[in-house]
């Protein structure tokens, strides 16, 4: 199906995104002319772009993740701190050097070799496509780049920190908190994963509390899926729980938890 919805997405790009006409300055080179004199420079071209779409990628990657820990520490002081998934925060970064890379690497060009070269090379690449790359990326990242710019910056106050009396979690949003005082946890079950409505099974290990007030946590709604528990994690609420650890395969096959 991926190749046909891509040569699908190129014949609409022909028809309603058509590339611009020559710049008024190019009126000596065929686009036969201009395949020969590019015909090296596509290839380093293509490669500077590939390097400019990882610095983009990596700059908002590392930002987010920055912003992230920043977020962490206003709930200092804290012992132990579990993360939202990390593969949140890898999308955003490739979408936006995907779709910044084409611009960008032209802009980059045009420092050094002035405006008109880049012009028309971007005049034959996207006459040579049969479509304006430039505005087609451009509305990639303002129609669907901002869009998961939005919800990606959402995630960012999400966390949990694991403090002297209690669990603090944040949930996605800007929504406020929810506090577990550990002096009231009465059962703590080590899950291998979760089973989802199919009955298929998925390894994601966690710790389960079930608290006197009916409410449950567990560590395997935070961060990356593991084979295992974290044994500091597991040392940690065994000290401040007070409580010998249970063994269940999955979440589900736990009892509903009751209030006292």
């Amino acid at each position: 199906m991926i190749p046909f919805f891509v040569q699908l997405a190129l014949s609409l790009c022909r028809r309603f995104v058509p590339a611009k006409p020559a710049p008024q300055f190019q009126t000596q080179y065929s686009i036969d002319e201009l395949s020969a004199r590019y015909r090296i420079t596509q290839w380093w071209f293509s490669v500077l772009m590939m390097l400019v779409g990882t610095v983009i990628g990596l700059t908002i990657y590392f930002a987010l993740t920055y912003l992230s820990h920043a977020f962490f520490n206003l709930d200092a002081p804290f012992s132990i701190v579990l993360p939202p998934q990390s593969a949140i925060w890898f999308f955003l970064p490739f979408f936006t050097g995907l779709t910044m890379c084409w611009e960008a690497t032209l802009w980059l060009w045009s420092l050094f070799a002035g405006k008109q070269e880049p012009a028309l090379y971007e005049y034959w690449s996207n006459t040579k496509a049969g479509y304006d790359a430039t505005l087609v990326l451009r509305g990639f990242g303002i129609f669907i780049g901002l869009p998961i710019a939005i919800l990606t910056a959402l995630a960012l106050p999400q966390h949990v920190v694991l403090r002297d009396q209690d669990i603090l979690v944040r949930d996605y949003g800007f929504f406020g908190a929810r506090t577990y005082n550990y002096n009231r946890a009465r059962t703590m079950t080590i899950i291998k994963g979760l089973r989802g409505r199919t009955q298929k099974f998925t390894k994601r290990a966690g710790i389960v509390l079930d608290f006197d007030d009916g409410r449950r946590w567990s560590s395997g709604d935070f961060g990356d899926f593991l084979p295992n528990v974290d044994p500091k994690l597991l040392s940690f609420l065994e000290n401040k729980t007070g409580l010998q650890p249970r063994f269940a395969e999955a979440r589900e096959d736990l009892p509903a938890p009751l209030a006292h």
